[in-house]
């Protein structure tokens, strides 16, 4: 514990320094300059930290590059998938319509017209229905004519959709 607390002691310490000096005014060009030339001299000069810096600095770069590289990588593979929502958000500021919307309103228009087939094959059920009851009332009326009871029969006779009161409030 006695090296944490070192060690973060340690830490505000140069954090606090390195305040102070950056609230500081910088140093003067001449200097800095000065700095730069005694760094250039050394890196001429050579030696085993020289290398041991500018292998450094080669791995770093080499590194940096990668990183780069797997950051454009990453960005063209991604361009599809922003590409869409970015393309329905330009339609959608421009008052059109955006890819989504427009495959709802296909399915909207295809399910329109299975709707109108289903409504022409109810409506033709409806006048096959009401033939066939015509046609069992006329047989019942036949069969009564000659004197059979029909009273049953006519109770058991579909009646047409037309006679029937459908509750369409009910019914949906």
């Amino acid at each position: 514990m006695t090296i944490l607390r070192a060690i973060t002691y340690a830490g505000s310490v140069l954090v606090t320094c390195g305040a102070a000096v950056a609230a500081t005014d910088p140093p003067p060009i001449d200097q800095l300059a000065g700095q730069l030339e005694r760094f250039l001299d050394l890196l001429e000069r050579g030696g085993a930290a020289v290398v041991a810096l500018e292998l450094v600095l080669g791995v770093a770069f080499l590194a940096a590059l990668a990183a780069v590289v797997l950051v454009l990588i990453t960005v063209v593979q991604a361009l599809p998938r922003a590409a869409r929502p970015l393309a329905d958000a330009y339609a959608t500021m421009r008052g059109g319509a955006t890819r989504r919307e427009e495959r709802l309103r296909e399915l909207n228009a295809s399910l329109a017209r299975k709707v109108e087939l289903l409504e022409a094959q109810v409506v033709g059920l409806e006048h096959r229905d009401e033939e066939k009851s015509r046609i069992i009332s006329a047989l019942v009326d036949q069969l009564g004519a000659f004197g059979i009871d029909v009273a049953a029969l006519r109770a058991m006779a579909p009646r047409p959709l037309s006679e029937v009161e459908v509750d369409h409030a009910s019914a949906a």
